[in-house]
């Protein structure tokens, strides 16, 4: 038997030594002039996503920093077993020990355990207030801290654990009864 060899011939192209057709210098330039463009649309939308990346990185730092500071005044508060006015400053004791004084600063409050240790436990405060128990003494019962967040406006409250049993004025509080 006869035995044929089938072989399949492909031409190969190479695109390199390929000379194109019709180019021209003009071409060149329009080709390069439209990959520029491009290229600059490319970098300033790759801009626009880094910046909208870093505006909501920074949003949320806002709130981590928020959410930080109450969680830090709460626990300080569950701590606490009397709360004394000093000026604008508020002294926080356990057992007649001093523990902490939290300052109010322009538009900060600052938590000053000692010279080598102070927080900033809130930006950008609008006011804060306390509810002194009595005239004759500066104990105070309750903190209202006004932060500006944005437009508006966030009011936290902060006080004393219930456990403590205080006195308004020599009587025992109601709990029960709304003020």
């Amino acid at each position: 038997m006869n035995k044929k060899k089938l072989s399949i011939y492909v031409k190969s192209v190479n695109l390199f030594r390929k000379p194109l057709s019709g180019v021209t210098l003009t071409e060149i330039l329009v080709v390069m002039i439209l990959s520029g463009i491009l290229f600059l649309f490319l970098f300033d939308g790759l801009n626009i996503i880094n910046t909208y990346g870093q505006l909501t990185r920074g949003k949320l730092e806002g709130k981590i920093e928020l959410l930080n500071g109450h969680h830090t005044l709460n626990l300080l508060l569950e701590k606490t077993d009397s709360i004394k006015k000093e000026g604008n400053d508020l002294l926080l004791f356990n057992s007649e020990m001093k523990i902490t004084r939290i300052l109010t600063d322009s538009n900060l409050l600052i938590l000053y355990r000692d010279a080598d240790h102070m927080d900033t436990l809130f930006t950008h405060l609008k006011s804060i207030k306390s509810h002194i128990l009595s005239d004759n003494t500066q104990s105070v019962d309750s903190i209202y801290v006004s932060l500006l967040i944005g437009r508006d406006t966030l009011l936290l409250s902060y006080g004393l654990p219930p456990n403590n049993g205080f006195n308004l004025n020599n009587k025992p509080l109601d709990y029960d009864t709304e003020y």
